[in-house]
């Protein structure tokens, strides 16, 4: 087939060929209109510490799925891989699109080199198994001779993953030892420092001059319950660029109040830089951190503004309509013939609420970097903590479909 030929076919993935490209690099995204679009595809998967301990190689795992392909002549192939990724669930790029790949009846076969590329986890395993059942998809594993097209194989193949399970949760146990040893000789025994200090040869942390940032994060935070506050402070003040994750994974670890926890004991590592009953604190707010508290109003029936919303002067109305098996829920106006959608109402809050945020943190990191006043900055913060605290709205007025006046208690 070549370049001219391909305006007869139908595509697939919604995928261009990009000029230059040879023709094989693309074949799979491509088939006619008279032929059933199906799929051979290759599945090779390593994860880290696989690659570093036992030598497993995508490559060599790509080469012999190749080979196979070959042998046997099949075409419209594809290989996928999940690079860095553990076989403890599903939650894999490439074994994500295979799975919709499969529902889509776009596959006939998924060859692995080993059955343990595909999944460590029994349940996971016999989901696969009976997902390719069900939409006849062939499992070739190279390494081991795979027939699900009975029950004496598949329960032989759920053996096979059971001893892989077994396998994934003693590598485990292991690491976790291996964790606990190293932590037992006063060795810091993760990849990485934290912020703060230093790792000796000897694996044992040492204070540095960043421990200073450390004290204003869990500062900043205590007097804001605010993540995205404490992160624009620090990189003010500081002049970082510290991400959201970054701050987050600061204060969630406890080797600032001295310790690590390892198979449910406490090893001292360092001498505490914060009291442990604050941690306690921080780690019951950063738990709750992403659940929505400020419009998390009491329900009145199913409406989330019932008796609240007015149009005019006049209280509005409410109902709920169905469309496509969804409930949608709307507060409305005989007179006018206005329907306001109750999400639309959540998300104007959202918004309100946003705004007022953003503009209160500019005026005070403004203020700030004029005068560089850490107490000034301090007690903006602990304002900010009251400023923003949950309230309850007690009236919506409707100006027009898309503007709101809302009224706290």
């Amino acid at each position: 087939m070549n370049v001219m030929d391909r305006g007869n076919k139908q595509r697939i993935f919604g995928m261009k060929i990009i000029g230059g490209k040879k023709e094989a690099d693309a074949s799979f995204l491509y088939c006619s209109k008279e032929e059933i679009c199906m799929f051979s595809i290759g599945y090779a998967r390593v994860s880290t510490r696989e690659q570093a301990e036992y030598g497993y190689s995508l490559v060599n795992q790509k080469k012999r799925i190749n080979n196979y392909f070959n042998e046997k002549k099949i075409k419209n192939t594809r290989i996928m891989i999940d690079d860095g990724y553990s076989a403890k669930n599903l939650k894999r790029p490439a074994m994500k699109e295979i799975i919709s790949l499969v529902k889509s009846q776009k596959v006939n076969i998924i060859v692995v080199t080993k059955i343990d590329r595909l999944s460590r986890e029994v349940n996971d395993y016999s989901y696969l198994i009976n997902l390719c059942i069900e939409y006849q998809v062939e499992i070739i594993s190279l390494d081991e001779n795979i027939d699900i097209s009975n029950a004496s194989g598949r329960v032989a193949n759920y053996i096979k993953s059971s001893f892989a399970h077994y396998e994934r949760e003693l590598i485990s146990e292991r690491t976790i030892d291996g964790y606990y040893g190293k932590a037992l000789r006063g060795e810091y025994p993760y990849s990485g420092t934290p912020l703060g200090f230093d790792k000796t040869a000897n694996h044992q942390l040492i204070v540095n001059n960043d421990i200073k940032i450390v004290h204003s994060i869990f500062e900043y935070y205590q007097n804001t319950l605010d993540i995205d506050v404490t992160k624009l402070m620090i990189n003010t003040k500081y002049q970082k660029k510290y991400t959201f994750n970054k701050i987050r994974s600061v204060l969630n670890n406890s080797i600032y109040f001295g310790y690590k926890e390892i198979k449910g004991e406490k090893i001292y590592l360092v001498d505490p830089i914060l009291e442990e009953k604050d941690f306690k604190n921080i780690k019951s707010n950063l738990k709750n951190y992403n659940k929505p508290t400020r419009y998390t109003h009491k329900h009145v029936g199913k409406y989330k503004y019932y008796n609240k919303v007015y149009y005019d002067g006049r209280l509005m109305r409410h109902l709920t309509k169905k469309k496509k098996g969804k409930s949608y829920k709307y507060y409305y106006d005989r007179n006018d013939g206005i329907y306001i959608n109750e999400k639309s109402l959540d998300a104007f809050l959202f918004e309100d609420e946003n705004n007022r945020k953003i503009k209160y943190i500019n005026e005070v990191v403004n203020q700030f970097i004029a005068t560089n006043d850490s107490e000034q900055l301090l007690d903006c913060l602990e304002q900010y903590k009251e400023k923003f605290k949950v309230k309850e709205v007690t009236k919506i007025e409707v100006l027009d479909k898309e503007m709101f006046k809302v009224f706290y208690k």
